[in-house]
């Protein structure tokens, strides 16, 4: 389906219109031939597609001129071709009409395909469509841009207590107080159930976080009207960025997170993804100069735990799942000053070797080991001077301790 504003239709139009004078031109050098006259019907195909009824209006009445006009020329009196050019003018009638009912059922199929038929926001297919195209442009321009997860706090309560009706009322009205609330640019969506997801372009997490506590202010005061009196309702959101160093999927995966821990903390509230925290104060660190921590560990959960830990406290953090990943990122960030790596990893680098050939790539950076086995890399490790292992489990107020002497040294 084409706009007529944008420039496929735009060209097509144009297309059009130069073709109409054309078949005149052909008509009034052939004499009117029978076969020509069905010209003007032909040349207003490219209209398919278009979507605005006062286009096709507007070729037909210039071809019924033009077929009217070249009789006229033509200066035809004859019964033969008069009902050519009245065959001509019914063609022309019959197609517009036709072209505009089937592309704008067309328009109207593809619209039922990207919205959902409840709330008229886009669905889950057409978010990561648009998103998709968002995270492209963003990349392009290295730019950033947000995405919120939201959902209604205790619906099942509404629910059970005012009815399954009064349940879509409230979805309903989330999703019109999106819609007045965001910008025109940003894109909302359901997600699922009564959850909702929302993009917001060329925004970072302070931003967004303004936006998003906006959002709940103004639904927090909002009411539903139903056979059992108004519904007050409050919802919960989780943001995150989406940037070079978070791709599309895996922010709405932290905007989920965040939004776990919104509901966990009580909810009505916003909460920022703990990822788009560390990776704001890395971009902070590259700034000021800054040595940024680089945890890498196969496992995901000691790699989260001890990211959360050290940004907490100040410092800032980027994370790897295994040696070649934080080869990439050393290559690519010089801001990272110090190796905090799990010696035994899966795959043909472990932790030892990471750490020789990150000293290759920047000569004085440093290195804290962290292991949870007694062999005899650990011993070699702990051997080299100004290094430290860690034996896991550890407590992580060690960790402080071993980070900061680790940079010291």
């Amino acid at each position: 389906m084409v706009d007529d504003g944008d420039p496929s239709g735009v060209i097509r139009i144009g297309f059009v219109a130069a073709l109409c004078p054309l078949v005149l031109l052909i008509d009034l050098a052939t004499s009117g031939a029978i076969g020509v006259t069905q010209l003007y019907a032909a040349a207003l195909l490219p209209l398919y597609g278009l979507r605005r009824p006062m286009v096709f209006a507007g070729f037909w009445l210039l071809a019924s001129v033009l077929i009217v006009g070249a009789a006229l020329q033509l200066g035809e009196t004859g019964r033969d071709a008069l009902a050519a050019r009245g065959l001509s003018i019914v063609l022309v009638s019959l197609l517009s009409v036709g072209l505009a009912r089937v592309s704008g059922r067309e328009h109207e199929l593809r619209r039922l395909a990207l919205v959902d038929p409840l709330t008229g926001a886009f669905n889950r297919r057409s978010f990561f469509e648009f998103a998709g195209k968002e995270e492209a442009r963003a990349r392009r321009g290295g730019n950033q841009f947000a995405v919120l997860m939201i959902d209604i706090d205790h619906f099942k309560r509404i629910n059970d207590t005012y009815g399954h009706p009064a349940g879509d009322s409230v979805i309903k009205s989330l999703a019109d107080i999106c819609s007045r609330t965001l910008r025109p640019s940003d894109v909302i969506a359901r997600y699922g159930g009564e959850e909702f997801v929302v993009n917001l372009p060329d925004t970072d997490h302070r931003q967004a976080s303004l936006v998003a506590e906006r959002l709940r202010h103004v639904v927090e005061d909002a009411k539903v009207p139903s056979e059992r009196g108004a519904i007050g309702f409050t919802v919960s959101i989780g943001v995150a960025t989406c940037s070079d160093e978070t791709p599309l999927d895996q922010a709405i995966a932290e905007a989920d997170k965040a939004l776990y821990r919104a509901k966990s903390n009580g909810r009505n509230r916003v909460e920022v993804s703990m990822a788009t925290r560390r990776e704001a104060q890395a971009i902070e660190a590259k700034m000021s100069g800054t040595n940024i921590v680089l945890v890498v560990d196969d496992e995901a959960e000691i790699r989260e735990l001890l990211a959360e830990w050290l940004s907490s406290h100040g410092y800032a953090v980027r994370t790897a799942e295994n040696a070649a990943d934080a080869l990439r990122q050393i290559e690519t960030d010089p801001a990272i000053g110090l190796i905090f790596t799990d010696i035994v990893m899966p795959g043909g680098l472990d932790g030892l070797d990471l750490g020789r050939q990150a000293e290759l790539i920047r000569p004085g950076i440093k290195l804290l080991y962290m292991s949870g086995y007694a062999a005899s890399a650990v011993l070699q490790a702990s051997r080299t001077e100004h290094t430290r292992v860690l034996r896991k489990p550890f407590r992580l107020d060690h960790v402080l301790e071993s980070v900061e002497y680790a940079l010291q040294h």
